[in-house]
């Protein structure tokens, strides 16, 4: 860290150069997250991880992904676009119709 990132109070981002995988705990301790909140976004697939029978490894390819999705979102999962129950009624009333209409034109 430099003189002036040290005042500023901002830092690079949390990119590591090493070429070691790591497990949940140290990746909470870097990103000073619960464990049990690394683990939940590993396993939704927010966050990329290898898994070891029932144990999660973070590759430093995973981690250089983790970081850049940290210092996009500030800790935050990436927003995702889903659609509200009445848009997945309405998509499957007119796919019903439409299938309907198909019959009756035969």
């Amino acid at each position: 860290m430099t003189p002036s990132e040290r005042r500023s109070g901002h830092t690079r981002s949390r990119v590591v150069e090493s070429a070691r995988w790591v497990t949940a705990q140290e990746l909470a301790a870097r990103y000073s997250h619960p464990v049990k909140k690394v683990i939940a976004k590993a396993n939704r697939g927010a966050w990329p991880c290898h898994r070891q029978g029932s144990l999660i490894r973070f590759s430093p390819e995973d981690q250089a992904a983790i970081a850049e999705k940290w210092d996009q979102f500030h800790g935050d999962d990436p927003p995702v676009q889903q659609q509200s129950y009445i848009q997945l009624l309405m998509e499957e009333a007119i796919a019903s119709q439409e299938e309907r209409n198909k019959r009756t034109n035969l």
